[in-house]
């Protein structure tokens, strides 16, 4: 027999697919609610997939680049924590892409309006490390994607020596053809701040 208790998690499972569903009918003020409202949620609720669903609710708010009154820094503070801590909960690679492509909405709605010592620590995660490790190609676009946002979202000569420390690592690791546009970025933004980074860089330098 289904008790109360479950049955309030089974509903509040399905409530953030049928408004992922359906969002193109709310009007801005809902949506600024349903915002809202998924900010409190991930941060109260202990159940990993309706965190994960709250997550793809707000994912399709951004991507329909509505402006909406709200105050996206603030919201990237908060969420890109959890989505980061979603990020080592999840196997499927869908679902981590999924993740992925979150982040780099948050960090392109906040662009320049981030907190950098948060963010930076953030991007120096367990799961963000573990990440730049996975064996996984249908990824590695996603994750360049991701590094290139970060970074972009920072005023021009802003310090980010940790983020370029993980985007060298990731690198390194999977180097590919497809990773050297995301080098040569790193490379483009660090060379006006940090001379001495740029010089650490032999090992890649040499496999370019």
């Amino acid at each position: 027999m289904e008790t109360k208790a479950s049955t309030d998690l089974n509903l509040s499972k399905r409530i953030p697919v049928l408004i992922h569903k359906w969002i193109g009918l709310f009007n801005p003020n809902a949506k600024i609610q349903i915002v809202e409202n998924i900010v409190q949620i991930t941060q109260s609720l202990p159940n990993y997939v309706v965190r994960y669903e709250c997550c793809m609710c707000l994912t399709a708010i951004l991507k329909s680049k509505e402006k909406l009154d709200l105050n996206y820094a603030a919201i990237s503070e908060i969420l890109v924590p959890v989505v980061i801590e979603l990020l080592g909960l999840f196997k499927n690679p869908q679902a981590i892409w999924n993740l992925i492509e979150l982040l780099k909405l948050l960090f392109t709605c906040a662009q320049y309006s981030l907190n950098t010592d948060n963010i930076t620590a953030q991007m120096q995660s367990q799961n963000i490390q573990a990440l730049t490790k996975v064996y996984d190609a249908s990824l590695l676009p996603a994750l360049v994607d991701m590094f290139k946002t970060v970074i972009a979202s920072f005023p021009f000569g802003t310090v980010l020596t940790s983020v370029f420390i993980i985007c060298i690592e990731f690198i390194d690791f999977h180097f590919s053809v497809k990773l050297i546009p995301l080098f040569l970025y790193v490379i483009f933004k660090a060379k006006s701040t940090q001379p001495c980074f740029i010089k650490s860089l032999v090992v890649p330098c040499e496999r370019v």
